[in-house]
């Protein structure tokens, strides 16, 4: 058994192969978490005038798409980070390629997260709530 056999071994189980995708799609999930449970908490803070609980949302996501792209780093870096060359559509390409898009991914996630809150801190929450 080559070498690339036992580094893709893993990633030809389901176990693996749900590791590649929680690593892609950790990242947009907490994003979108975070605008709608933004969304719909800002009307209840407007009465308490308290943003601590928008912060710990924020909190709670970034690291749960910090830790997609950690999840994806892994397992990036325990495939080997030289890309396939004429192996395309195996399961190295593909756990790769899946791997490198998860890291991707969650940092533009994680990116998004952070711009939404710079709002937090310099916006006025209520401005336009009934």
């Amino acid at each position: 058994m080559d070498d690339d056999d036992d580094r893709t071994r893993r990633y030809r189980t389901p176990t693996g192969i749900m590791q590649l995708w929680a690593g892609w799609a950790l990242g947009p999930i907490a994003w979108a978490i975070h605008q709608n449970a933004a969304f719909w908490i800002i009307p209840a803070l407007c009465e308490s005038g308290s943003r601590w609980p928008l912060w710990l949302i924020t909190a709670v996501t970034l690291a749960v798409a910090v830790a997609g792209g950690a999840i994806s780093h892994r397992a990036f870096r325990a495939l080997g980070s030289r890309w396939p060359g004429d192996e395309a559509g195996t399961v190295p390409a593909r756990s790769r390629f899946l791997a490198a898009a998860g890291v991707g991914i969650a940092g533009l996630s994680s990116l998004g997260i952070v711009v939404e809150s710079v709002g937090i801190a310099v916006l006025d929450l209520c401005a336009g709530v009934p």
